[in-house]
């Protein structure tokens, strides 16, 4: 994930980008809720209410069962 890494606003879009064509398994968590599964466009819409860092975290996993996952944080200015 990269973009920025700041915001006054009051939401932020997410945008996943993988390089393997064949994952199965996209899923994301913002400040270590439990995890949701991505819509197909892998474009999500997420709040950014509390001051300071919001952690957001991807795991993805792909038919042959290998798993990455990464994480930005975003700080509500």
């Amino acid at each position: 994930m990269s973009g920025a890494v700041a915001t006054s606003g009051g939401s932020i879009q997410v945008v996943l980008e993988v390089s393997d064509n064949v994952s199965s398994t996209f899923t994301y968590s913002l400040d270590g809720t439990i995890y949701n599964s991505l819509p197909v466009n892998r474009i999500i819409s997420l709040p950014v209410s509390s001051p300071g860092p919001n952690v957001i975290s991807v795991w993805v996993k792909d038919q042959a069962g290998n798993v990455g996952n990464t994480s930005i944080t975003i700080r509500k200015l």
